[in-house]
């Protein structure tokens, strides 16, 4: 039986192991995905970008007055609208370019109606939430941080900070997203 009990946890431990190769793996795989797409993507390519714990935070409305704007910090409350997109390396995300794909979930009403939806069976206020109090998931959380009122961002979110291992809706396990946020106040 101690022999039995012993052979079984070693391919448990063999297990474990191999899953969290597999998925460190998958995790590098798409960070390069996310490098290569900002590097190749022109509309991108030309705005301010930095990198935050694996995730990337592009800003789309780089402006004069950002600075005299409240910054978002831990405890702070928030209100933003925000497109979700699951990534793919041919996602379009430049607003000039007409046609977008369709986000996966929005609470902004243009897209809910541009998308032949009905606006008034989608909430379309803003979200309310308080960062750095697990209101929101890590990626969303941590890509809000540091950025200011008024604030129009992309934040590209490696799945270990995004949904991880659980499937949410039309997401599966695993799945790198991507968010434009509209950061409308700081409080």
């Amino acid at each position: 039986m101690k022999r039995f009990l012993s052979i079984l946890r070693v391919v448990i431990l063999g297990a474990c192991l191999a899953a969290c190769g597999k998925n460190e793996q998958e995790g590098e795989r798409q960070v390069m995905g996310f490098k290569s797409y900002l590097d190749s993507s022109p509309y991108v390519n030309e705005l301010p970008c930095d990198t935050l714990d694996g995730l990337w935070r592009v800003l789309e409305n780089n402006r004069p007055e950002r600075q005299y704007q409240p910054m978002i910090e831990v405890g702070d409350e928030l209100e933003f609208y925000f497109e979700g997109y699951t990534f793919f390396s041919s996602l379009n995300l430049d607003p000039t370019l007409g046609q977008r794909p369709a986000p996966f979930y929005t609470n902004r009403a243009e897209i809910i109606g541009a998308m032949g939806a009905d606006p008034l069976l989608w909430p379309v206020d803003p979200v309310v939430a308080r960062v750095g109090e697990d209101e929101l998931f890590k990626g969303l959380d941590r890509g809000l941080q540091g950025a200011y009122r008024g604030d129009s961002l992309l934040l590209f979110i490696p799945a270990e900070s995004g949904y991880g291992e659980m499937d949410m809706a039309q997401i599966s396990k695993n799945t790198p997203l991507v968010f434009r946020i509209y950061v409308k106040d700081v409080r």
